[in-house]
């Protein structure tokens, strides 16, 4: 990609990667306080890291001159970008990795039809909003991608914002959050999937680059799947693979993405299909998923959600040709989803609460309407720049996500029990509803059993399953590390203090999984409890709410420790 070749080739880059620390730094503190102060009101996550974006950015602070000359450099925008691909690079991988495909399956088509209704009415919409700024912008250039733009910024659902707000706010395994993502994913998969091809028809040549990097992603998930059950089968009585088995596949898929980016296309898709294609099974994926999701989550995240807002500068909004564009836009945008969302609920008998919830999931925004301003040449925007379209743009991305991640948290908080876990009767569940079942082991020797009853009850029953199961280790009073159990003595075997706690039953009990998965196909999501006996049930109560199971496998077999 051009920015990194600019990062590469800068004569001090020293600086530039100081400020752009600095700047991180100031994200990650500036949107934790924040949050400690939103979370009192239900506001979730990333509303409160764009904000703290805008607070950091050219918006507030960056308006000081000292501020705006330490933050804002030639080169941090470069290294911004480089950091910003390879944070999306790795969360895109990991929505795939931890995309539930057996429900993705089964409810295909409904998340097409909700899809497809908020891209129809947005497409519609966003035709009309551009013709209509076309003319009063006096825009003589570029229309085409101009008229895109547009499109887009109205069209698209960020997936990532979906799936990391859906997670804040703890309905990720509800029905409705499941469906919001995989709609969100097909949406922005039709953006980015129409962008790409634009690019590829114009001129034709790119076609044929199109059609590379296609067969290169078909050809990487072949490579990882065969690595993954090279790097399961190499060594034994491991939790997971070295760090230097980590690397080789994080490198893959990093390179990958960069390649691609490089040429002007964008990467989320094929990232997204190596995450989704990955084996389920071994320690390779418990590996990625591991090391992957602490950092994404709590660092790459937060920086890459308040860069969204440090873009922004609302003095665009100062004059009233660009607030009344910012402010229709918005208008169109939600009116675009909602409506559209509304019409394919009718449409499917969903609940008309659940339609509004899902409209404005749908409608989050900050993943493929930044990437295409991005891509834009320089000249093209700065022949836009007198019609302020990229503030204008960026800043219907950010009071888009704010207006909409709000709503969303309100909307859940008012009506808690109707969204909240209610399914718990197995009588009067319906024959095609899924089984969400919870089997709780506290040592390696009650381990087969519960396998059994998973392997009863996935077999017996017509009904799709969703099997947990958690590993309850026992907090000590007093800590002691004399002797380390042998899975701790290899590479890469000990990431965490939390990896101290469970022995060599940690070992055992992922074996007979690995076991049990590579042999039926039957994927047992694994989970893990480290807590002082007294509280143990409450944190297992804690996980049943939060999992919406409706059967669960307790373990009295043990007694607290003396």
């Amino acid at each position: 990609m051009e920015a990194a070749r600019r990062v590469l080739c800068v004569t001090d880059p020293f600086n530039p990667l100081i400020t752009t620390f600095a700047q991180s730094a100031g994200i990650l503190v500036i949107s934790h306080c924040f949050h400690l102060f939103l979370k009192q009101f239900g506001q979730p996550g990333p509303v409160a890291q764009i904000l703290a974006g805008i607070v950091l950015g050219p918006s507030l602070l960056s308006r000081i001159p000292k501020v705006n000359r330490f933050f804002i450099q030639s080169s941090t925008a470069d290294y911004y970008e480089v950091f910003e691909t390879i944070f999306r690079t790795i969360f895109m991988f990991l929505i795939g990795l931890e995309m539930d495909i057996p429900y993705m399956r089964r409810n295909l088509r409904k998340a097409s039809i909700i899809a497809s209704g908020g891209v129809i009415v947005g497409v519609l919409f966003g035709i009309v909003v551009s013709l209509t700024l076309i003319i009063l912008s006096k825009i003589r250039s570029q229309l085409f991608d101009f008229s895109t733009i547009i499109i887009i910024a109205l069209t698209n659902s960020a997936s990532p914002v979906v799936f990391r707000l859906a997670t804040e706010l703890k309905f990720l395994t509800s029905d409705t959050g499941r469906l919001a993502v995989c709609a969100s994913l097909i949406t922005e998969m039709f953006c980015v999937l129409w962008r790409s091809v634009s690019l590829a028809v114009d001129p034709w040549k790119n076609l044929g680059t199109g059609i590379l990097f296609l067969l290169m992603t078909v050809t990487l998930v072949g490579v990882n799947k065969y690595l993954a059950s090279w790097c399961n089968q190499r060594i034994r009585n491991q939790k997971y693979v070295t760090n230097t088995e980590f690397l080789v596949f994080l490198f893959l898929l990093i390179a990958a993405s960069l390649f691609i980016e490089e040429y002007g296309f964008n990467g989320a898709i094929s990232c997204f299909m190596f995450g989704l294609m990955f084996p389920r099974e071994g320690k390779t994926t418990r590996t990625l998923l591991h090391k992957l999701s602490y950092a994404t989550y709590n660092f790459m995240l937060p920086v890459y959600f308040g860069y969204i807002g440090f873009q922004i500068n609302v003095s665009v909004l100062g004059r009233l040709k660009p607030l009344i564009t910012v402010i229709v836009m918005i208008i169109m945008s939600i009116a675009s989803k909602i409506i559209g969302t509304l019409v394919a609920c009718r449409y499917l008998k969903i609940s008309t609460d659940e339609g509004i919830v899902l409209g404005f999931l749908l409608d989050l925004k900050g993943n493929a309407e930044l990437q295409i301003l991005g891509k834009l040449p320089m000249e093209t925007l700065k022949q836009w720049e007198e019609a302020d379209v990229h503030n204008m743009v960026l800043t219907v991305v950010v009071i888009n996500t704010v207006i909409a991640g709000g709503v969303v948290a309100q909307i859940l908080r008012k009506k808690e029990e109707y969204f909240s876990h209610s399914h718990t009767s197995l009588e009067l569940g319906e024959h095609e509803s899924e089984l969400r079942m919870l089997a709780c082991v506290y040592g390696s020797r009650n381990i087969s059993s519960k396998i059994g009853l998973i392997s009863a009850f996935s077999e017996s029953l017509k009904t799709p399953v969703t099997a947990y199961l958690m590993h309850l280790v026992e907090l000590p009073r007093k800590r002691t590390k004399k002797n380390l159990m042998y899975h701790q003595l290899q590479d890469g075997d000990q990431y965490s203090d939390e990896e101290d706690y469970g022995g060599n039953d940690v070992v055992e009990i992922n074996d007979a999984v690995d076991a049990y998965t590579l042999e039926t196909k039957v994927l047992i999501r694994q989970k893990k409890v480290v807590s002082y006996f007294e509280r143990m049930y409450e944190e297992v109560c804690d996980s049943i709410e939060d999992l919406r199971v409706s059967i669960i496998f307790p373990d009295f077999s043990q007694a607290p420790a003396p």
